[in-house]
């Protein structure tokens, strides 16, 4: 029995750097690492839940000297076993120190020296020994590559992630700062229209004779049939020619989102030209879909004018 080919696509894949923790060292230079929880998350995510598990073998208390012969400190270390199915079992070894208030489990005494003290709390030593458990499971998993931070012990790979996360994290700031410099543009105010009063009929004679009434009849004008506009026309055409199954991809994606943010045809307009920037980047398919989202969003916002318009009328 052997590891799925989706375990084994998904082991080859590129760590995702946000799942990445970093804490400092002791000397000062910045570690990165994968926490427990998130290894876990991951073995479930690509062996399966119940695929995958993992037994303590042993535990021991280990109290270390320095040239002299004092003793300066204590950790633990386990030894674990993990088991994948699928796999040949792993078996790695785990340290964690025993640390409160700094001291790896020392005490200062009165004469200044550091001594193994009996008194620091079983939550130390607690946390020191499931720590240690914690190191040996996570040893265990980056036998299985990057996906585990197999790769993080290497100074170039880290350095090199570091800097395509930057550089992502700048493109992604620029795009959202010329989102909102777009969106935030001061909306026109509609052009107000004066309504003239209505001319009221004769229907009153010349006073010299009264018992006349003269009547003014108005012939109905000839009604023109309306011509349908081309835009619609266009934006109808536009709608057959794109395929059923079509999907926009990312930056495609991401000009609609802008267009339909617009709440004004100055809006709108200010948008229109960061859409023709990237026209060269875009497919035919996904131009004729931008060209149609801008339509829809002008007549959109144009009706929006027009009832705005008439309420205003309304209280001439």
């Amino acid at each position: 029995m052997s590891l799925s080919d989706k375990a084994i696509q998904m082991l080859n894949e590129i760590l995702a750097w946000d799942k990445v923790s970093e804490r400092e060292g002791s000397k000062g230079a910045m570690l990165s690492y994968l926490e427990t929880h998130m290894v876990k998350q991951t073995a479930n995510r690509i062996f399966g839940y119940g695929e995958w598990s993992y037994e303590t073998i042993s535990t021991e208390l280990v109290t270390y000297f320095d040239l002299e012969g004092t003793a300066i400190g204590q950790y633990y270390v386990a030894r674990v076993k993990l088991t994948v199915n699928g796999a040949l079992p792993i078996t790695e070894e785990g340290m964690n120190a025993v640390d409160e208030n700094g001291f790896t489990g020392m005490r200062q005494g009165k004469n200044g020296a550091y001594k193994v003290s009996p008194y620091v709390s079983f939550g130390a030593h607690d946390m020191a020994r499931k720590g240690c458990i914690s190191d040996g499971v996570k040893r265990c998993f980056t036998i299985f590559g990057e996906q585990f931070g197999l790769k993080l012990h290497d100074d170039e790979y880290i350095a090199g992630r570091k800097k395509e996360e930057a550089e992502r994290k700048r493109r992604e700031v620029e795009q959202n700062r010329a989102s909102i410099q777009l969106v935030a543009k001061p909306i026109a105010q509609p052009t107000q229209i004066a309504v003239k009063p209505m001319a009221q009929p004769a229907l009153i004679a010349e006073a010299k004779q009264p018992t006349s009434v003269a009547t003014t009849e108005q012939k109905p004008l000839p009604l023109e049939p309306a011509t349908p506009k081309p835009q619609v026309a266009a934006n109808a055409n536009i709608k057959r020619q794109l395929p059923d199954n079509f999907i926009p991809g990312r930056k495609a994606a991401e000009l609609v989102a802008l267009l339909k943010s617009a709440t004004s045809i100055a809006a709108l307009t200010g948008i229109e030209e960061l859409v023709k920037a990237a026209l060269d980047s875009l497919s035919e398919d996904e131009v004729l879909y931008l060209r149609h989202v801008r339509a829809s969003m002008k007549k959109q916002i144009q009706s929006v004018l027009a009832a705005e318009q008439s309420d205003s009328n309304s209280f001439v």
